[in-house]
């Protein structure tokens, strides 16, 4: 996976710095960046953004290249800057279950299927979400695996599922995922874990260690509003960190915590092979319904 930048995919209005090219002369317009996929071209980029490709290209000179008389970007450019009054809009609109998302940012941004501690599940393409959301599950994805490459030990790469489609709305069979915050992961077994693939999971075969340091990886963002998971999968992990946290004391009302009736995590007697992950409607967003 290519290396984001730190405010992935957010786009940054910037009072200077250098560019190809100088500022156009109008006064009031501003200069943004765009997080590119390494599949949108330049035409592509020249419509989503609703600025002409002479102007995007002479913003970006130094990005592009021309062969056979047909231009377009260099490889590995995923920075691209344009200038406008206003930024690209990206928004979560509506419920999980009834809304949609402008402006979706692609998890798989340059299509690999595979990043710092995750992968593609098999067969998913709806991988749309908020930036908020995207970022999300990079920074846990990456806390999962230093835990485990700290301490020496092997680590299974989560499994990424459905998010949303590039403008949200209805995803069948999903009732939800219909507005960017929403993301299945794969709980991981004992052994047996298939790269890719949800597996059914039951508390005598489930990996209570590596299951639950993906949970705490993604509750620890502090964006997260609810976890859903097999009921029976989590009394077997609150009985797990029960024992864990038993000397330490402050983590364990912590993470107890995230079971009580009021807690993220909601068991329910469906997410057997992956967990369902919301996350919080980000702030100015302000059509987004919790």
């Amino acid at each position: 996976m290519l290396t984001m930048i730190a405010a992935i995919g957010v786009l940054t209005a910037a009072a200077g710095g250098a560019d190809a090219r100088p500022a156009p002369k109008q006064g009031q317009l501003r200069r943004f960046t765009y997080q590119r996929c390494t599949s949108e071209t330049l035409e592509a980029v020249s419509r989503l953004l609703g600025v002409s490709q002479t102007d995007l290209e002479k913003w970006n000179r130094g990005s592009i290249v021309s062969t056979g008389g047909r231009k377009s970007f260099r490889k590995g450019v995923s920075r691209v800057i344009y200038y406008s009054r206003t930024a690209f809009p990206r928004e979560s609109v509506g419920r999980p279950s009834s809304g949609t998302l402008v402006g979706g940012m692609n998890l798989d941004c340059d299509g690999d299927d595979r990043g710092q501690g995750w992968v593609v599940s098999v067969d998913r393409s709806n991988l749309y979400g908020t930036p908020e959301t995207i970022r999300n599950i990079y920074n846990a994805a990456k806390r999962y695996r230093a835990y485990f490459r700290d301490r020496g030990l092997k680590f299974v790469p989560l499994s990424i599922g459905d998010i949303s489609r590039p403008s949200g709305g209805p995803l069948p069979p999903h009732v939800s995922h219909q507005s960017g915050r929403d993301v299945d992961v794969g709980i991981i077994l004992k052994s047996g874990n298939a790269s890719g693939r949800f597996l059914h999971a039951n508390p005598s075969n489930m990996d209570p260690l590596r299951t639950w340091v993906m949970l705490k990886s993604f509750i620890d963002t502090s964006d997260v509003r609810y976890i859903f998971i097999h009921r029976g999968l989590a009394d077997a992990l609150k009985t797990y960190i029960s024992k864990i946290y038993a000397r330490q004391r402050p983590l364990l009302r912590k993470y107890l915590g995230a079971f009580a009736p009021d807690g993220v995590i909601r068991p329910d007697a469906e997410h057997s092979s992956h967990v369902h992950i919301r996350f919080r409607c980000p702030k100015g967003d302000r059509r987004c319904v919790e």
